[in-house]
């Protein structure tokens, strides 16, 4: 369970139960077996969505087979590698679609908020959502927007085309949406995510985090709190590990989190021979309670909208080395509250760490300054006001107006 996730239950916590009655759809997935139970605990309802939905074989499936030959002629026309079975995609991702409309429409929604963290997964759903009639129909995007193929990038501009306001994280996302879609800025409020103050207040605190995971308490801790995913950069972390244990032998790499790269993580830190080094916790919905036990963060990501998990570190007063990409400089102000580094550079990484962990005393202080922005800028409350506000008065009006919110130092 990702950040986005974590976002979509704060949301829910603060949604007053007299006011809104809340659905999620999502699709099955072994991976959000932990978003489901906090679901659960929530009493929120869930569907799931996704191939069950496809209509069933029969007359229905003849007209598919229709669809698909003539999808599959016109993709070749156009030139499109594997047309066939972008075809049969596209086909069945329609049926889909048209499936889902019709469970929307039954839902009764007046407001929907789509949440991606790419939009390719949301093109027919957003789609759906505004052929189902829905009042007011939110996307929140968490990552940039990119390039696409002609056929891909037009779909995507209908798709947006679908949601009456967009809210993004950073200014960064915002500049994507607005080069590569042609989305208009007043249709686009940048919101970034808030820090939810009593969890980085919790009374575990470092001593409590440090027996949580056995670690003891002299020696100096580097950690990473996300999902152990390509585009997170854990690997870098394991390839800086030699040349920071060169300086600090005691030293310990935590990666709280679950993910598709774990088994490839625990490889390379055999290559690199450090396994012994790095502690693999596994997901931990206490995740946020652990990080006083780091010394330091470590988020060299290879992309990112905001990053929830420097935000956090930030509000308990931990200072961080990430990368100066996306949406990272618009928290993380470089030599006050971490340092910032070059986007996929192992050896930069090992020098920032190794500066901070030989300067506690300057890691201290930008840990201080670093908790001291978190909460002066980045609340919760005003999140959350700001996105309650799209729910209740969705015009393009309201959103001008989050839009132009003030812009952080």
């Amino acid at each position: 369970m990702g950040g986005m996730e974590r976002h979509v239950l704060a949301l829910i916590d603060h949604l007053a139960p007299e006011e809104f009655d809340v659905i999620v759809f999502c699709p099955a997935s072994e991976g959000l077996a932990p978003f489901f139970t906090e679901l659960q605990r929530r009493n929120a309802r869930l569907h799931i969505t996704g191939r069950q939905d496809l209509p069933p074989s029969g007359r229905e499936h003849g007209y598919r087979q229709i669809w698909i030959k003539a999808l599959g002629w016109l993709l070749r026309r156009l030139s499109v590698e594997e047309s066939e079975e972008a075809a049969a995609l596209i086909a069945s991702q329609l049926g889909w679609m048209a499936s889902l409309r019709g469970r929307l429409a039954r839902a009764k929604l007046d407001v929907i908020h789509f949440h991606a963290g790419r939009l390719v997964p949301l093109y027919w759903p957003l789609i759906a959502g505004r052929l189902a009639r829905i009042p007011t129909r939110i996307l929140t995007l968490h990552n940039a927007a990119r390039r696409r193929a002609l056929l891909f990038a037009s779909l995507e501009k209908l798709a947006l085309r679908s949601t009456g306001s967009i809210i993004v994280p950073s200014e960064y996302v915002k500049d994507s949406l607005l080069s590569y879609r042609r989305v208009p800025p007043e249709k686009v409020a940048v919101i970034p995510h808030g820090l939810d103050l009593p969890e980085c207040d919790a009374p575990r605190g470092r001593a409590g985090a440090r027996r949580e995971l056995k670690l003891p308490l002299e020696i100096p801790v580097v950690g990473i709190a996300g999902r152990l995913v390509y585009t997170k950069g854990a690997d870098l972390l394991i390839r800086a590990a030699p040349r920071v244990r060169t300086r600090f032998p005691a030293v310990r790499f935590v990666l709280i989190g679950e993910g598709a790269e774990k088994n490839a993580l625990r490889r390379l830190a055999e290559a690199e021979s450090v396994s012994d080094a790095v502690v693999f916790t596994g997901y931990r919905s206490d995740a946020r309670q652990l990080l006083p036990a780091f010394d330091i963060l470590a988020a060299p990501s290879r992309d990112e909208g905001l990053s929830l998990s420097v935000l956090e570190a930030m509000g308990c007063g931990i200072p961080a080395v990430a990368s100066r990409l996306g949406g990272i400089p618009s928290l993380l102000i470089d030599g006050v509250t971490g340092l910032l580094i070059p986007p996929d550079d192992f050896a930069a990484l090992a020098d920032a760490l190794i500066r901070l962990l030989a300067e506690p005393q300057r890691a201290d202080a930008m840990g201080r300054a670093a908790r001291e922005r978190a909460r002066t800028h980045f609340l919760q409350e005003t999140m959350l006001a700001r996105t309650f506000a799209l729910y209740r008065a969705p015009s393009r009006s309201s959103v001008k107006s989050q839009a132009a919110g003030e812009k952080l130092p």
